[in-house]
C-alpha cells in the first residue's frame, strides 16, 4: 500500500516537472499564458503558476484599494517607495497606486508615472 502511494506521488512529481519545462520553452519562444495554456490544455493560471516558481515576475493581482492600503500607501511614500515598489510590496495593481496618489494629493504627480 505505502509503495503504491509512493510510486503515485513520484508519478506526479515527474508529471508536473514535465509540464513546468513545456511551459518554459513555450514561454521562452515568446508565447503568453493563455496561448501556452490553449496549447497545453491546461488552465492559464496554472501556466502563471509555473511561470512565477520558475522565477519570472509575477504582475500585482488585487484592483481594489482599501483604507488601510491607502494609509500604506502614504506611509511608504513618505518613506521614499516608488509606485513599483509599492505596488510589489502591497501587491496592488500599479495604476491604483498612481491613482491614490493622485487623488489623495500625496505627492506631485506630474513627476510620477505609473506602471504599463
Amino acid at each position: 500500500m505505502r509503495e503504491k502511494r509512493q510510486k503515485g506521488k513520484e508519478d506526479k512529481r515527474e508529471k508536473r516537472k514535465e509540464i513546468r519545462e513545456r511551459i518554459n520553452r513555450l514561454f521562452k519562444i515568446g508565447l503568453r499564458s493563455k496561448e501556452i495554456s490553449k496549447i497545453l490544455g491546461i488552465p492559464s493560471r496554472t501556466v502563471r503558476y509555473y511561470l512565477q516558481g520558475a522565477e519570472f515576475p509575477r504582475l500585482p493581482l488585487r484592483t481594489r484599494v482599501t483604507p488601510r492600503d491607502i494609509i500604506w500607501i502614504e506611509r511608504l511614500l513618505a518613506s521614499g517607495a516608488t509606485i513599483e515598489e509599492i505596488s510589489e510590496i502591497l501587491r496592488l495593481n500599479g495604476r491604483k497606486v498612481f491613482k491614490v496618489i493622485r487623488d489623495q494629493g500625496l505627492a506631485n504627480t506630474q513627476s510620477l508615472k505609473p506602471n504599463p
